[in-house]
C-alpha cells in the first residue's frame, strides 16, 4: 500500500507538527511519501508524480492546490483522505466578521468539493468531527476522528535538562495575534485587573498583534522552535488558551506535560480528553474578562497541573493508538468497505 501525504511537514506550528506526526507514524507500516518542494512549479510536479504512484493520497492541508491533486486521485481512480485541522468557512469568519457572502460562499464552494471527492474524512477530535458534520451533514457519513500525537516523552525530556523554579507572574499563550486565539482579550483582562505580571505572546502579528504589544506586560516572541517553546513552557506558571475555535490544541497538551497550569476555552477539541477538569479550569465566554480575571487569579494561587494530568486520558494522543485507528481506515478503504 502506497500513500501520499499533501500538506505542510515543515512549520512549527499546530498543523504542521501534527502531520509530520502522521507522517512518521504511516511511514512505520506504508511505503509513504509526502509533499516537501517549495517553488510552485516543483510543488505541481511533485504532486503529480506521488498521487500517480500512490494507492492514497491524504490530504492535510486547506491549500488551493488540493484541486489539481483531487483532479489527478479522481482520473488515474485513487482514494482519497482528507484530514480535517479546521472549518475554514467559520474561521473566515471569525477573522473578518464583515466578509462578504460572495466571499464566504466561495469557501464554503472549496470546502464542499473537497467533502465531496474524499472517500473519508478524518478530523482531529470528535468534538470536530460533530461540528464538521453539523456544517456539512451531506458528508457526515463518510466522516471519523483520530487525535492528534503528542510525544509525551520529548516534552518530558527537554523540560527535565533544565528545571526552572516558578514565580506565580508568568502567563503564556501561543497563536500570536490570530483574532480566533482571542489574545488580545487575555492581554485586555490583565491590563485592567494585575499587577506584576508577564504575558508572553507566541507567533506572527496577525489581526490583532499590533495592539496587543501596546501592553507593556506583554513579551512577543515571533518564532521559536518546538524545543524552544517547549522549555518556554517550562518556565512558564500558567498557559491561556482562549480560542473561540480550536479543533484540537497541541499546545495545550504540550504545556500540560511541560508542568503548566491550564486555563482552556470551552471551545477547545482536546478538553474531551481531560476527565478531572472543572469549572475553575474552562473559560466558558472567551469574551469576558470578570471571568477570565477570577479564574486567572485562582489558578496562580491553586496550580492545576497535578490534577490534569492525572486524569488525562494520554494513551490516546500516543502514536500506537494513532496507528490503530490510520491501520482501520486505510484497511476499509483498500477494501471498498464503509463508503
Amino acid at each position: 500500500m502506497k500513500l501520499f501525504l499533501l500538506g505542510d511537514f515543515v512549520s512549527d506550528n499546530g498543523p504542521g507538527n501534527a502531520n509530520k506526526q502522521i507522517r512518521d507514524t504511516l511511514a512505520d507500516a506504508y511505503e509513504t511519501e509526502y509533499s516537501h518542494a517549495s517553488g510552485k512549479i516543483s510543488r505541481i510536479v511533485e504532486m503529480y508524480k506521488g498521487v500517480r504512484k500512490a494507492d492514497i493520497l491524504l490530504i492535510c492541508s486547506k491549500s488551493k492546490i488540493n484541486y489539481t491533486a483531487i483532479n489527478i486521485a479522481k482520473r488515474t481512480r485513487k482514494k482519497i483522505i482528507y484530514l480535517v485541522h479546521g472549518c475554514a468557512s467559520y474561521e473566515a469568519v471569525i477573522k473578518n466578521p464583515f466578509i462578504s457572502e460572495e466571499q464566504l460562499n466561495a469557501i464554503k464552494r472549496y470546502e464542499a468539493i473537497v467533502y465531496d471527492a474524499s472517500d473519508r474524512i478524518v478530523c482531529v477530535s470528535k468534538s470536530c468531527m460533530k461540528f464538521v458534520q453539523k456544517q456539512f451533514p451531506k458528508y457526515g457519513n463518510k466522516m471519523d476522528y483520530i487525535y492528534n500525537v503528542v510525544d509525551v516523552n520529548k516534552i518530558k525530556n527537554v523540560c527535565q535538562e533544565k528545571k526552572y523554579l516558578r514565580q506565580g507572574n508568568k502567563i503564556l499563550s501561543v497563536g500570536g495575534g490570530m483574532r480566533r486565539k482571542n489574545n488580545l482579550t487575555i492581554a485586555k483582562t490583565i491590563d485592567k485587573n494585575f499587577d506584576n505580571l508577564e504575558y508572553i505572546v507566541v507567533g506572527d502579528m496577525l489581526e490583532d498583534g499590533e495592539e496587543i504589544k501596546k501592553f507593556g506586560f506583554v513579551t512577543w516572541i515571533r518564532h521559536l522552535t518546538h524545543e524552544t517553546l517547549l522549555q518556554l513552557m517550562n518556565e512558564t506558571d500558567l498557559y491561556i488558551q482562549n480560542s473561540t475555535f480550536e479543533t484540537f490544541g497541541l499546545a495545550i497538551i504540550e504545556a500540560l506535560y511541560a508542568g503548566c497550569s491550564l486555563l482552556v476555552s470551552q471551545a477547545v477539541g482536546c478538553m474531551e480528553l481531560f476527565e478531572t477538569i472543572t469549572d475553575m479550569d474552562i473559560i466558558y465566554d472567551t469574551s469576558n474578562e470578570i471571568e477570565i480575571s477570577e479564574k486567572i487569579k485562582y489558578l496562580l494561587q491553586n496550580p492545576n497541573n497535578r490534577r490534569l494530568r492525572h486524569g488525562f486520558k494520554v494513551e490516546l494522543i500516543s502514536r500506537k493508538y494513532q496507528y490503530s485507528q490510520w491501520r482501520e481506515i486505510i484497511r476499509k478503504l483498500s477494501r471498498g468497505d464503509g463508503i
